[in-house]
């Protein structure tokens, strides 16, 4: 199944590293219950024109869990409150999301909507939409693997702010990683 969830099973510790050419978004998130981890957010983006960094430490929240036969179901939200630094000027910032998910081991349905906001700053809006699945079924100890449509919406990026292309997804134990393209050569490696 599926493992890049902003929570885990308690006492679990999780780093994940969104990359793409103008954004990067870096989290460490420590699961304390099994429905909630406590962590940091530092992302660097580009887009607006300036470089821009944020430090949020936020809370992430499983707000429902459908756990069925042959399919699982999420819905989280997190969010905090932090610090921003564009050029010399550093903000107050905050950030709020909600994500879900519905997945089988042979397909995948996500979307999220997140927003990164300071006075004086362009808000970072970032909506994503993904739809996947794997072209095989293996057994739990495999290398699992999955092909993705991905579509991003970023109305902050002058250089693309629809970003369509696909994402191959793989996983093997408790380590996943990702690469992907945009329709206009976008990478993300995650």
């Amino acid at each position: 199944q599926n493992k890049k969830h902003p929570v885990a099973f308690k006492g679990a510790w999780s780093f994940m590293a969104f990359n793409q050419k103008d954004m990067l978004d870096w989290q460490l998130l420590y699961s304390f219950e099994r429905t909630l981890s406590l962590g940091g957010d530092f992302i660097h983006d580009t887009m607006e024109g300036p470089e821009r960094y944020f430090l949020i430490p936020r809370l992430s929240w499983l707000v429902h869990r459908w756990n069925r036969k042959d399919s699982q179901a999420n819905i989280y939200v997190y969010g905090g409150a932090g610090i921003g630094k564009k050029e010399l000027e550093y903000r107050m910032a905050g950030e709020g999301a909600i994500e879900a998910d519905w997945e089988t081991r042979k397909y995948y349905i996500s979307g999220k909507a997140t927003v990164v906001a300071a006075k004086d700053f362009q808000t970072l809006d970032v909506y994503q939409f993904r739809a996947g699945f794997a072209p095989y079924v293996g057994e739990f100890d495999h290398l699992h693997s999955w092909l993705i449509a991905q579509v991003q919406y970023i109305p902050s990026s002058r250089e693309e702010s629809v970003r369509i292309g696909p994402v191959m997804r793989f996983f093997y134990k408790s380590a996943l990683w990702e690469v992907g393209v945009s329709a206009r050569g976008n990478w993300n490696l995650n």
